[in-house]
């Protein structure tokens, strides 16, 4: 190969490089992504079954009320959507809005469009032997007036 070629062959690559912004996610962002979307199937269809996938089973919810701070086990969030009385309307936008992840841990958004609510989940994430799974859950719900 000539030198002029080479040095075409190279400017191409460098400016397909700087030209495209678009990052390939890296295996454990393809991984991570697994239990998350596992909760945005269930948040979206009310299958218990595909939730309790997506979280470890001593994982738990954390967020604010009126009368201050509630911790609850995510076995209680798992079974009242499974009684059916935690079903979010199905079509809904849902979307993983942000993943870091650094070795084993890592934190996600996941943000709902609800209709007149919208919905701010903020995760926290482990690497386990078995694959990541969502170990708290904490969120943000706010109602257009």
């Amino acid at each position: 190969m000539s030198a002029r070629r080479t040095m075409v062959s190279f400017a191409a690559l460098a400016s397909l490089a700087v030209v495209s912004p678009v990052r390939a996610q890296t295996v454990e962002e393809t991984a991570a992504r697994i239990p998350l979307e596992a909760y945005i199937k269930a948040h979206s269809t009310g299958d218990a079954d595909v939730m309790a996938t997506a979280f470890h089973p001593s994982a738990r919810m954390v967020f604010v009320t009126d009368t201050g701070l509630a911790i609850v086990p995510i076995s209680d969030y798992i079974a009242r959507i499974r009684s059916g009385t935690k079903r979010a309307p199905d079509g809904r936008p849902r979307t993983i809005a942000m993943l870091e992840i650094k070795g084993t841990a890592a934190i996600a958004r996941i943000d709902m469009d609800l209709g007149p609510t919208t919905l701010n989940d903020y995760m926290t994430l482990v690497k386990l032997a078995d694959g990541w799974k969502i170990v708290n859950k904490s969120f943000y719900r706010a109602t257009a007036p």
